[in-house]
């Protein structure tokens, strides 16, 4: 059994720019533990922004992927849609816009004088 930490999380590496955290790249790093560790396809289980990585995974990749484990997170097609059409999720969901904001100015966080 392997836990990932995804590049910019805990100890692992933290490369500077948001090109550096673009989906296929996460992917690539999944694709490059499984290879790594002499596999031909893994079980796959992910949470919060992992998840959306392990769905990734699995829709591109997906004869490297044994089993698909979700913990939180629905088929990016639900997801979209719920994004699209409910208030409710969006409100939900706003907090992942903000991994990509690069100031407080742009989070529009209260000043504190």
């Amino acid at each position: 059994m392997v836990a990932i930490d995804q590049r910019g999380y805990n100890l692992s590496g933290k490369p500077s720019g948001v090109e550096n955290y673009d989906m296929r790249l996460l992917v690539g790093d999944v694709i490059a533990v499984i290879k790594s560790l002499g596999k031909e396809k893994a079980i796959v289980v992910g949470h919060d922004w992992g998840g959306m990585v392990a769905w990734q995974t699995a829709l591109n990749v997906p004869q490297m992927v044994d089993k698909l484990i979700i913990l939180n997170l629905p088929h990016p097609k639900g997801l979209n849609r719920e994004l699209v059409n409910n208030p409710a999720q969006q409100k939900n969901s706003a907090y992942a816009r903000n991994f990509q904001a690069k100031t407080a100015a742009e989070l529009k966080l209260p000043r504190r004088d």
